[in-house]
């Protein structure tokens, strides 16, 4: 296998597997330019795919293959590939093939195949920790049958309490961890109080937990009052008076 370097619409570098596809007459160079040209598409679509999907990463390793009998594709000396559907174009996937000289069509079963740098954790984590940045790391693993259910960058991680015990090189999945706290009970917050464009601060104790834009009971410290406002920021909460 060869690997050549691509520049896509990402305007990040995507490095693309190329395989020779099974069956075909690698004796005859029609046929091998024409399976090259074809895998070259399809790479370039399982990209695009992963991309529109939210799945940015500047390194992405990609093999694809078609499978079956692969005579047809000396039928026609430039297909073009169309995909089928949305989402990330992996795993197995059946893709449409259209001549650009005349009105041949093909639907062609094929195996796709990509590997990333997904988010770990470095050390093992307990159900309710924290996950600090300095926990974090990147290691390349096959993303195929994942369903994106990985991260690719630890920002997206990091400061985000995990809803179960994670052992140490456990891939993250979103469902492994809740939003990071901004706000926990028994801690002195902020209180922002806004009205039109005044705006009043004052302390006082959380009464609970609360992630971004969650709701907040908070006991003004001087006068007791209990108020309900939502989280905005590190021990801030905001109410409107």
């Amino acid at each position: 296998m060869t690997f050549k370097k691509v520049s896509t619409f990402m305007s990040t570098t995507v490095f693309l597997g190329f395989s020779v596809l099974p069956h075909a007459d690698t004796s005859n160079p029609a046929t091998v330019l024409q399976s090259t040209h074809l895998t070259e598409q399809l790479n370039l679509l399982v990209a695009q795919s992963l991309a529109s999907s939210g799945q940015k990463t500047t390194e992405l390793s990609i093999q694809s293959q078609f499978e079956g009998e692969l005579s047809w594709q000396m039928q026609c000396p430039d297909w073009n590939i169309e995909r089928l559907g949305q989402g990330p174009l992996l795993g197995r996937v059946t893709l449409h093939l259209t001549c650009t000289h005349t009105q041949i069509q093909r639907w062609v079963p094929a195996l796709i195949k990509a590997s990333a740098p997904v988010v770990i954790v470095r050390t093992p984590v307990r159900n309710g920790d924290s996950i600090p940045t300095e926990n974090l790391g990147l290691e390349v693993r096959e993303i195929t049958w994942l369903h994106g259910n990985f991260f690719l960058h630890t920002s997206d991680v990091a400061g985000a309490t995990a809803r179960r015990s994670l052992n140490a090189g456990v891939l993250v999945a979103p469902s492994d961890i809740a939003p990071p706290l901004l706000v926990r009970r028994g801690d002195q917050v902020m209180i922002e109080a806004t009205a039109g464009n005044l705006t009043v601060s004052d302390v006082g104790i959380a009464l609970n937990d609360a992630s971004r834009g969650e709701s907040v009971r908070v006991q003004h410290t001087d006068t007791g009052k209990i108020v309900q406002g939502y989280a905005i920021d590190h021990d801030v909460v905001r109410i409107s008076l």
